[in-house]
C-alpha cells in the first residue's frame, strides 16, 4: 500500500526537452502582452496630445479676443459658446473612453459636465460615447468654422479635422 501512489520517474531529458518549447511560447506571449501594453500607452500619450491641439486652437481662434461674434443660424451658438461645448467635451473624452473600456458607468462625470441637453443627448446616443463625443466635436467644429464672424483660417479646420482622426485612432487600438 506504501507503493501505490508513487509517482513515475520521467526521464530528464525528456523533461528538459518539453521545458524549452514551453519557456520560448511563455516569452512570446509575454512580449506580446507587453507590446499591446506599450501600443495602448502611445495612445493614450496621443489622446492626450491630440486633446490639447484642439483645445489650444480653439482657445486661440475663438475664445481669446472674440468681441464681435457673430451667431450661427442652425445651433444660435456664438464661435465661443461652441468652443468652450468642444472642451467640455474633451474633457470628459478620457473617462468615457476608460468607462466604454471597462463597462463602468460614466453618467456621473457627463451630467457633472455637460449642460443638462448636451448630457442627455450623449447618454441616449446609440453608438458608444466615445464615438458619439467625437462626432458632436466635429459638428461644433463644423460650425465654429462655417460661422462668419470666425477669425479661423480654412487650414485650421484641416488640423482640428486631423486631430479628431487621431482620436478615434486612439479609441480604435485601446478598444
Amino acid at each position: 500500500s506504501r507503493h501505490a501512489h508513487a509517482v513515475p520517474r520521467l526521464p530528464t531529458t525528456l523533461i528538459s526537452a518539453s521545458v524549452s518549447p514551453i519557456a520560448l511560447l511563455l516569452s512570446i506571449r509575454a512580449n506580446q502582452a507587453l507590446n499591446r501594453l506599450l501600443e495602448a500607452r502611445k495612445a493614450w500619450g496621443l489622446m492626450g496630445r491630440c486633446i490639447r491641439s484642439i483645445t489650444g486652437v480653439l482657445t486661440a481662434y475663438c475664445v481669446i479676443g472674440t468681441g464681435d461674434e457673430v451667431e450661427n443660424s442652425e445651433t444660435n451658438l456664438r464661435p465661443m459658446e461652441s468652443s468652450l461645448l468642444v472642451m467640455r467635451y474633451l474633457s470628459i473624452f478620457g473617462w468615457t473612453m476608460k468607462a466604454a473600456l471597462r463597462n463602468e458607468d460614466d453618467t456621473g462625470i457627463i451630467r457633472c459636465v455637460l449642460p443638462s441637453a448636451e448630457a442627455e443627448w450623449l447618454l441616449s446616443a446609440g453608438v458608444k460615447r466615445p464615438i458619439a463625443i467625437i462626432a458632436r466635436v466635429r459638428s461644433l467644429i463644423r460650425d465654429i468654422c462655417t460661422c462668419q464672424g470666425t477669425p479661423m483660417p480654412p487650414t485650421m479646420n484641416l488640423v482640428l479635422e486631423e486631430r479628431l482622426y487621431d482620436l478615434e485612432s486612439c479609441f480604435g487600438v485601446c478598444n
